[in-house]
């Protein structure tokens, strides 16, 4: 097991080292603040408080699962007839194997928001919104459990007991980081709405190296389509397509959600969805990933669960890949204006 973890730390040191993210596969439903930061206060309430958590594993590797962590806060702060303006923070948390790879981080965000044409009456019209977020992450690594090549007896295959000549213990990278995002939508009241946005992540480049190195991270763009149509006063169906580009790889989301609603839709909502998850490789969308998607919304509370796993095609060298999500959100607190800014509920 711990060569194992030394296969999965070497696979991710070497992510790091042509300087990407380590992604979590999270879709965007309940999650819409890892989507782009303009959504940040994009809800009908003045407070928001979120959890989401999150664990990827391979099947015959379960104790060096990625495991993710997220909690945060948003709050409205400032509104006028077609205008708002709001604050966020969340703090970030993942970490895999055996040599504890941990990613954390703390981030403050803030957006504004304006309706640019419509009737503020029937919440209908088209709207802008633009988020910043700073913060900082640390990257670390406790080498201390891991078993290098050197401590391998090259007859057997197993551990020797000796210590390695390799240098262990533990290391970490500290650094800023900047994030901005613009957003557009456009509701038709119980009829149709629309958006669509980009995100761009690590506008700073920070060094993420953890051994006095000079490993500037990626610049990370995030693009998004998604609509919803309402079929029927009940029934709204969500299709979507997500991209997200961090040289020299792409990850792209296409899938739909379907959402049930009672007669008054701010007491009950019901939605399930698949998304596929690939990449364009020769000009054709390959599937790697799905995911399936179900939530519940009650009153003023929100919870979701997401079940992800890989696809396999013949003669593919990979192991079966399973992944398990959470996602919690409370709403509360009344906005001290007549009219509030209608908001997507994707």
């Amino acid at each position: 097991m711990k060569q194992l973890g030394l296969i999965i730390f070497s696979i991710f040191l070497h992510f790091s080292l042509i300087s990407q993210d380590i992604h979590v596969i999270l879709p965007h439903y309940l999650n819409s603040r890892n989507l782009n930061p303009a959504f940040t206060g994009l809800h009908e309430h003045r407070y928001r408080l979120s959890l989401r958590a999150k664990d990827e594993w391979l099947t015959n590797a379960k104790s060096s699962a990625l495991k993710y962590y997220q909690v945060g806060a948003e709050m409205k702060i400032a509104g006028w007839e077609r205008d708002q303006l709001s604050t966020g923070m969340e703090l970030r948390y993942s970490v895999l194997g055996s040599s504890r790879f941990a990613s954390s981080a703390g981030v403050l965000a803030i957006a504004y928001t304006r309706q640019m044409a419509g009737n503020v009456y029937k919440k209908s019209g088209h709207f802008i919104s633009m988020g910043v977020e700073y913060g900082f992450g640390q990257h670390s690594v406790n080498a201390t459990d891991l078993i290098f090549g050197d401590q391998i007896d090259p007859d057997t295959g197993n551990p020797t007991g000796i210590p390695s000549q390799e240098q262990e213990g533990s290391f970490q990278a500290v650094f800023g980081d900047l994030n901005l995002g613009v957003l557009w939508y456009w509701l038709q009241e119980n009829r149709f709405e629309l958006a669509s946005g980009v995100g761009i992540y690590h506008l700073t480049r920070p060094n993420i190296s953890m051994l006095d190195g000079n490993v500037p991270l990626n610049i990370r763009w995030t693009g998004f389509l998604m609509a919803g149509y309402h079929v029927a006063p009940s029934l709204v169906l969500e299709p979507g397509l997500i991209m997200h580009w961090q040289e020299p790889h792409s990850t792209n989301y296409l899938g739909t959600n379907i959402r049930f609603t009672g007669m008054k839709e701010e007491n009950f909502s019901f939605k399930t969805g698949i998304w596929m998850q690939g990449n364009v490789v020769d000009n054709e969308f390959q599937i790697s990933f799905l995911h399936f998607l179900v939530s519940l919304g009650m009153q003023k509370l929100d919870i979701g669960f997401g079940y992800g796993l890989n696809l396999i095609l013949p003669g593919q060298l990979v192991n079966d890949f399973r992944g398990l999500s959470m996602s919690m959100q409370y709403y509360f607190g009344r906005e001290n204006r007549r009219y509030t800014l209608a908001c997507p509920r994707f």
